[in-house]
């Protein structure tokens, strides 16, 4: 079994976690006509998923630990799907928001447990490039939301399969993952020695692995026994480890305030406030979730080409500037909305000025975040827990 396959199926995962951030913005204005919902509602809806992972991100390295990262992947594959067809089903907002929250268990389980497998799994030389394939799934699952929401929007009920297509990835990486081998460093952590030679012969697909095992053996030695919530309070009296994982904590906490999660989640709602109708509003998120895509490669060859502290420095000028542009287009509305509401009546070309001011700003928004802050931050946070992790070990 080559080790890229090993991945791609991994991140399988990620790719439902994009899948189920972005299609909520092509639901959002579709379910608002369908149950007559106020804006609170659909707030309460797309921010319950993030809630979710929030809290259950907590307790999953624990529960990983003790079930191991295949299992748990399998079991959030579970999930996505259950969380999935619960949505597609939904007679009211409160089924939705129970969804969601579902989603966001399996979201938890899916950012913590899948970058700790891949890494397990992938040979030195080459785990950073597999582990960029997290974020990239991200992209590539946003973007799709994107395909399906423009293609299913006009249909009947469209939005059901919307929601519910999200079921299908998550069956078909069950079924895969029955196949795959357990991370061989989980073996080795509880002390199964010939599981994780089998495990490590599979994934190197080659029996000449004894000197690997042997070496992942002796650094496993080297570590304390700690374990659990053990793992937690050796992190937080290590002062090194401990400044370590808040660098890591404090790039993802900038990256949620940098405004992404805003324009994903309400892009098709921004667009219609901008003067477009409903269902070109949904077709034209599709704009910002393709450029989300592609700038993603851009911050591939940022990292390796200038550096991490450069790439994040230029994407933080360049993303607060599109931020604040886009804040102004808007100002026009927030202070006078009876106003614009007249131009639109009167036939005025507002999507001819403001509104493509707009749309262009929330797309350069995006284009300036996606290739520095998302693999960048994705990257190092993920560097620093691992170091924090290995420390407490």
């Amino acid at each position: 079994m080559a080790i890229h396959n090993l991945a791609i199926c991994a991140t399988l995962s990620s790719f439902l976690f994009g899948y189920d951030t972005g299609i909520i913005n092509g639901v959002n204005l579709l379910i608002k006509q369908e149950f007559n919902l106020d804006d609170d509602w659909i707030a309460h809806i797309v921010s319950s998923t993030t809630a979710a992972a929030a809290v259950f991100s907590i307790a999953v390295g624990i529960t990983s630990d003790a079930l191991g990262r295949k299992t748990s992947i399998m079991m959030s594959a579970i999930v996505f799907v259950v969380g999935g067809i619960l949505m597609a089903v939904a007679r009211g907002p409160n089924m939705l928001l129970i969804g969601r929250i579902i989603v966001g268990f399996a979201i938890a389980t899916v950012s913590c447990v899948v970058p700790v497998y891949v890494s397990e799994c992938s040979p030195p030389n080459i785990r950073g490039s597999l582990l960029t394939l997290f974020q990239l799934f991200i992209t590539i699952g946003i973007w799709i939301s994107a395909v399906i929401a423009m293609s299913f929007q006009k249909a009947q009920y469209g939005w059901r399969y919307m929601l519910g297509l999200s079921a299908v990835p998550g069956i078909f990486q069950y079924f895969i993952f029955v196949a795959m081998p357990e991370s061989p460093r989980y073996h080795i952590l509880n002390n199964d020695c010939s599981a994780a030679l089998r495990a490590l012969e599979l994934i190197r697909n080659t029996p000449d692995v004894t000197e690997e095992l042997r070496q992942m053996m002796d650094a496993h030695e080297e570590e304390p026994k700690v374990r659990g919530f053990g793992v937690i309070r050796q992190i937080l009296i290590t002062p090194k480890v401990r400044y370590a994982l808040f660098v890591g904590c404090m790039l993802q906490v900038f990256q949620q305030f940098s405004g992404i999660n805003a324009v994903i989640y309400y892009s098709s709602i921004i667009l219609k406030s901008a003067g477009f109708d409903l269902h070109y509003a949904i077709s034209l998120s599709l704009i910002p979730f393709a450029v989300n895509f592609m700038a993603t490669f851009i911050g591939f060859w940022a990292v390796e080409a200038i550096g991490r502290r450069k790439t994040l420095g230029f994407s933080f000028l360049g993303n607060s500037i599109a931020l604040l542009f886009l804040v102004i287009a808007f100002l026009p509305e927030y202070f006078n909305p009876d106003s614009t509401d007249k131009m639109y009546e009167q036939g005025y070309n507002v999507s001819g000025s403001c509104t493509e001011i707009r749309a262009d700003f929330e797309s350069l928004s995006i284009t300036t975040l996606a290739p520095d802050w998302s693999p960048v931050t994705s990257f190092i946070s993920f560097s620093a827990s691992l170091i924090a992790y290995s420390s407490a070990l």
